[in-house]
């Protein structure tokens, strides 16, 4: 089943590693420390026109892959304790994700099953109208007439966006 089939029905967001939520703390800490810096100077009105968030874009694109290197870095030599609460964070997020992505699979499932029968119903129903008009039509050869047997508006609708796809 394609993405366009499952309407109303998204993937649950991946589970996130204990060095994801390392990674979150240090980054978080990095742009309060940052802020801080900001906040503590002052842009006199004789200076050039500068915000405080030129600059703070300015020194957060300057130092991207840097800032990456250190906290993986720091991530290798933290002691295995202060890990732990990472590891708590990501185990949780980890039955987050699993129990969340039961009850995708459930959905989807039933969606795909409610799809067959509606298409074995149509498939039925067609079977039933050629059969009545060959019967119809080996009677009486000189009247082809329509079965007045129509489809439930639902079956209708299936059935084209079956045909459409």
């Amino acid at each position: 089943m394609g993405p366009e089939e499952n309407e109303g029905l998204s993937k649950p967001k991946r589970f996130r590693t204990a060095y994801n939520f390392f990674f979150m703390h240090e980054r978080d800490a990095n742009l309060k420390s940052q802020s801080n810096e900001f906040s503590s100077e002052e842009i006199s009105p004789s200076s050039p026109k500068t915000s405080i968030t030129t600059k703070r874009k300015h020194l957060l694109n300057e130092c991207k892959v840097g800032f990456t290197r250190r906290v993986s870095q720091k991530w290798k030599q933290i002691p295995a304790d202060e890990k732990r609460k990472f590891e708590a964070m990501a185990r949780k997020d980890l039955e987050r994700y699993q129990k969340e992505f039961k009850d995708y699979q459930k959905k989807t499932r039933d969606a795909a099953w409610e799809k067959y029968k509606l298409t074995m119903e149509i498939s039925e129903l067609k079977t039933s109208l050629a059969t009545e008009e060959n019967e119809g039509s080996a009677k009486n050869p000189q009247q082809k007439e329509k079965s007045s047997v129509k489809l439930p508006l639902s079956l209708q609708n299936a059935e084209q966006q079956e045909l459409s796809s």
